[in-house]
């Protein structure tokens, strides 16, 4: 339909207050009840396939994972530089610590809160093709994507050891929280809506 428009929603950038160097560490974001579910799908996926090149070449590396994690085929990951924090009633400590947000979704529809969240939080993310597409970001400036194993792996290396990267990638995503998500966008597609 040619006039469909996207409300979308509103949020504000509160970026953390921690630089580069003072953040360490994975962070994945979403609730994880239920087997086959995309976030329990994404997550199995990443630790399966990519985080073990990750712990090649970042030896020290560590995931958080917050989140509802009842899912019954999660029960059986059990390693030290894993994480399973469960729901927390803040994360702003999570986000402000973090060096690199993962949304390494595979199968979804509607629009990527959880990146919108973590940009506006500072935090940059990689991602796949299809979360990328659904935002209207583009690759190696507000995110970084790869869909492969192999590739989603060298974007949160790079991301995690390129410090210029790093803060272009926060920056941009910043710009595009207020662009995209501001009062202002909202009110404009609202009206849109009704004319």
């Amino acid at each position: 339909y040619s006039n469909t428009v996207v409300l979308g929603h509103t949020i504000a950038s509160k970026p953390g207050s921690n630089g580069f160097m003072q953040r360490s560490g994975l962070l994945f974001v979403g609730a994880l009840r239920d087997d086959g579910s995309p976030n329990v799908d994404s997550l199995l996926w990443f630790l399966i396939n990519v985080f073990p090149i990750l712990e090649q070449a970042i030896p020290d590396i560590k995931l958080n994972v917050v989140g509802d994690n009842s899912a019954p085929s999660l029960a059986t990951i059990s390693k030290d530089n894993i994480n399973f924090t469960g729901r927390l009633d803040s994360i702003e400590e999570m986000y402000n610590n973090s060096r690199v947000f993962i949304a390494p979704t595979r199968f979804a529809a509607g629009i990527p809160h959880k990146i919108h969240e973590a940009a506006a939080k500072g935090l940059p993310s990689v991602t796949t093709a299809l979360l990328a597409q659904q935002l209207g970001w583009q690759n190696t400036k507000e995110i970084l994507v790869g869909d492969t194993p192999e590739a989603y792996a060298a974007q949160c290396i790079n991301l995690y050891q390129n410090q210029a990267l790093w803060q272009d990638v926060r920056d941009a995503g910043l710009t595009a929280i207020a662009e995209d998500c501001s009062q202002e966008t909202f009110r404009k597609n609202l009206i849109e809506l009704f004319n």
